[in-house]
């Protein structure tokens, strides 16, 4: 059921982690529209690492929703 997975999805330490993915990934679309460049190894591994962080939340967020 739909309600079912809504109000597991807004739980308390579920919600944090989505928010906290949602926050991470828009971080990460400014970050390389301003920041990245192709040639840089540092712009790189730093883009990596915010999405891993990003994934790391979202996978917490589905694990605690359940």
């Amino acid at each position: 059921s739909w309600t079912g997975v809504l109000g597991a999805v807004t739980s308390f330490p579920s919600i944090a982690f989505f928010a906290a993915w949602m926050g991470l990934m828009c971080f990460m679309g400014w970050y390389r529209k301003h920041k990245f460049q192709n040639d840089d190894a540092h712009s790189n591994w730093t883009a990596q690492i915010i999405n891993a962080v990003g994934q790391t939340c979202l996978l917490l967020g589905i694990l605690f929703a359940g």
